[in-house]
């Protein structure tokens, strides 16, 4: 058992596998505190074992706008030796897939100037995980429902660093 499960608790849209390890993302929602704790896990898929746990530090949503949680409900993508999961406090983060650390995060809660040069803003990230293809990695951000995430409206896509 990874979480506590029950009414928008628990896995929420899906997880990934490598072949050696399934990375489920979990929200424990805590209704009477009005908060929502998060978690990526993985776990070998021979043995069911828990091989590691990473949870979204609480502090994540500090001074951040109302509707701000911690839970990770966006399915989880994976490539090879790399997890992305998207949180309801408006990061995407990288992690390892051998230990769970973090190796990459950005923080979409804020402001972005499209192509088309509308301003739109970046919020909570939920229902829909990083999509990889030709080599950049594509993330919506901003969802809200049911009282609970930060309104938005952005998609961003994501190019390889080059090498200075």
């Amino acid at each position: 058992r990874l979480g506590k499960g029950g009414m928008t608790g628990g896995i929420l849209w899906g997880l990934a596998t490598d072949g050696e390890r399934a990375y489920v993302a979990i929200q424990d929602l805590d209704l009477p505190n009005n908060r929502a704790d998060g978690s990526i896990n993985a776990v070998d898929v021979a043995t069911g074992r828990l091989l590691w746990r990473m949870a979204n530090p609480p502090e994540a949503c500090k001074d951040r706008p109302k509707g701000c949680f911690t839970g990770m409900t966006a399915p989880v993508t994976a490539m090879p030796g790399v997890v992305f999961e998207g949180s309801l406090d408006g990061h995407l983060r990288a992690f390892n897939a051998e230990s769970g650390s973090v190796m990459w995060a950005f923080d979409a809660v804020r402001d972005f100037t499209g192509l088309n040069g509308i301003v739109g803003r970046g919020g909570s990230i939920s229902y829909a995980g990083v999509t990889l293809a030709n080599g950049f990695a594509y993330q919506t951000t901003g969802y809200s429902s049911y009282g609970s995430g930060m309104a938005g409206n952005v998609f961003i896509a994501f190019a390889p660093a080059t090498p200075k």
